[in-house]
């Protein structure tokens, strides 16, 4: 008895955790869009690469909203809690590839620094968004391909996908262990500069001196917002993959064991929730020419109809 009330109350503080995240992320999501694409200090290939990792984000927290909405249990066989499980994994994967993709942009940037605009456009970066989805998708049937069912049904852990959950926890570490050598790179070429352009520097109060500046600076702060979103990144889906791994290789077989694997599968998936409510507060408040266009865009316009409904009035 009171190892059934134990399990209702993890179940009901995560089905309210998960709401209140779904809630937050999606609204913060869309306002980040938003900014990202009424941006003018961005480039388009900056935007495409922010906005594919916002999409993968606002696509969680709908789903998650999905869920709070129709409620069904996770034991039975309902269309939606396949749908949930598909759609998880494959914005799982295209998340993974989004974070791969934001870091390698700045990465090209430093190492190819000529031949990037020359040779790559944000129609390319969209073209590679694009495959990064069909790949997510391609990858999920292929080895989720046998459906979630049988004694457990509709569960994301189950004992007929081995060979799936290991493909995911690899691809998981795997892709990280890229991201932290690519943004290794970013940080030791921006330090250079740092060096380089400081040592050059003579007078702070000539026009070259404060452009060289002005893009020392921008470049340190992209490398910053990339290094906050890697490390996110490494905090929410890291143990996410250590978990899939080790559970391939120790399914729990007792109902002891069961409730422990839940209560840890209820806490990686909470960071892998915040993920996707911390990524559009990491860009709002990073890029701060995209948070003072979007204000000053809201407030010129609220100016603007303030001053009509005044003059309608008037006349």
């Amino acid at each position: 008895m009171w190892q059934n009330t134990t399990n209702v109350s993890i179940q009901e503080a995560q089905n309210v955790t998960n709401g209140l995240l779904g809630s937050l992320a999606f609204l913060l999501n869309i306002v980040t869009f938003v900014c990202i694409i009424m941006s003018r200090s961005l480039l388009a290939r900056q935007k495409v690469v922010f906005i594919s990792l916002i999409a993968t984000d606002f696509t969680t927290s709908l789903i998650i909203l999905m869920v709070r909405a129709v409620q069904f249990k996770y034991e039975s066989d309902h269309f939606l809690c396949h749908i949930r499980l598909y759609t998880s994994l494959v914005v799982m994967f295209v998340t993974i590839l989004s974070n791969l993709l934001n870091t390698t942009e700045p990465f090209l940037s430093m190492a190819l620094p000529l031949h990037l605009d020359v040779k790559i456009t944000w129609k390319h970066l969209a073209v590679c968004v694009l495959l990064c989805w069909v790949f997510a998708i391609v990858a999920t049937f292929s080895f989720f391909w046998e459906g979630f069912g049988g004694i457990e049904k509709c569960q994301f852990m189950v004992i007929q996908h081995p060979r799936g959950y290991m493909f995911l926890g690899v691809f998981i570490c795997v892709n990280f262990l890229i991201i932290i050598a690519m943004y290794a790179y970013i940080t030791r070429v921006t330090r250079r500069h740092i060096r380089q352009i400081a040592a050059t520097i003579v007078d702070d109060s000539s026009s070259e001196n404060k452009r060289r500046t002005f893009y020392t600076t921008a470049g340190i702060r992209i490398a910053v917002t990339v290094g906050i979103i890697v490390c996110v990144f490494g905090i929410s889906y890291v143990p996410l993959g250590v978990y899939v791994m080790y559970s391939v290789f120790n399914m729990p077989v007792d109902q002891a064991a069961k409730q422990n694997n839940q209560t840890v599968y209820a806490i990686i998936v909470t960071l892998f929730l915040m993920n996707s409510m911390i990524n559009p507060i990491i860009y709002i408040l990073r890029f701060k020419k995209c948070r003072d266009e979007m204000i000053a865009r809201f407030w010129c316009c609220s100016r603007i109809n303030l001053n009509i409904n005044v003059s309608s009035e008037m006349s």
